[in-house]
């Protein structure tokens, strides 16, 4: 019998290869346990960039959408839902607007201003197509949450908010923007994305949600992940475990270091903690 009871996962860098894909050694290593215990996908990725691979895995729990700001159970329905207001992302984009590239998330939606460079290669990235919309009308300075207008309504609230850009740019403004919004919290996922959500929201903490639902123990978590917006969720579990591309911070912080996501990274983990599981 292993010591651990639920093993989380992070998505893009760690489950998946540079192609941005499972390979097959992996898949067939996950489903060997998947039956045993929970194995849940935790991303920053929305539900629809997550559920494919739950799909392809034959995962039957729960998904942690966001970095944490959106839990569904396997049906489907809302376990936990945390937004930054209208009047926050009002304020967000009338401030950056001319800086960087500004997406923004709320459930199953994805929308962007313009199809542009950084849109296309998220696109790209998780086989997803964004919704365009006019921003500038949305989120005039003029309007307020109290108009009765059409396009407020399309909006109300974002889980998340990508902003990408230079590298230089993103670190120029995530200080600003916590300054600007005392309320929310950033994470550089990687050097020209900026990830933006609700101050509360965490790997860690939607982990810890979940783990109260299955009757786990902290002490029982194996955590995996490859980049900055991991790190909470390393040091919370009882084994935190960097991937071998991840960047020296994390690898510090973690109590192992595995393999990198292109050399079965997960693989080995699930090999070395479940090997009876076979």
């Amino acid at each position: 019998m292993s010591a651990y009871e639920m093993l989380c996962l992070d998505l893009d860098g760690t489950l998946l290869n540079s192609e941005h894909r499972i390979s097959k050694k992996t898949a067939k290593t996950v489903r060997k346990i998947s039956d045993k215990l929970p194995v849940i996908l935790v991303s920053a990725r929305p539900p629809a960039g997550i559920i494919p691979f739950q799909e392809e895995l034959g995962l039957q729990e729960a998904l942690i959408a966001y970095s944490g700001a959106l839990i569904l159970d396997r049906e489907g329905n809302t376990i936990f839902d945390r937004i930054i207001p209208f009047s926050e992302l009002q304020q967000l984009y009338i401030s950056f607007k001319d800086t960087v590239h500004i997406s923004i998330y709320h459930a199953h939606n994805w929308f962007v201003e313009n199809w542009d460079y950084w849109a296309c290669q998220e696109a790209e990235i998780t086989g997803l197509t964004p919704e365009l919309l006019n921003f500038e009308t949305i989120f005039s300075s003029e309007v307020t949450t109290r108009d009765e207008n059409i396009a407020v309504k399309t909006i109300d609230g974002a889980n998340k908010v990508l902003c990408m850009g230079n590298p230089e740019l993103i670190q120029k403004i995530s200080p600003q923007l916590t300054e600007l919004l005392e309320d929310v919290i950033c994470h550089q996922s990687k050097p020209a994305y900026l990830e933006i959500m609700k101050k509360g929201v965490s790997k860690s903490a939607a982990i810890e949600r979940l783990a109260g639902i299955y009757g786990i123990k902290r002490k029982e978590i194996i955590a995996v992940g490859d980049n900055f917006n991991d790190l909470d969720m390393i040091k919370y579990a009882g084994l935190g475990i960097a991937m071998g591309n991840a960047p020296d911070e994390l690898k510090e912080a973690a109590d192992e270091i595995t393999a990198d996501n292109n050399s079965e990274g997960v693989v080995r983990v699930i090999e070395k903690y479940w090997k009876n599981f076979g």
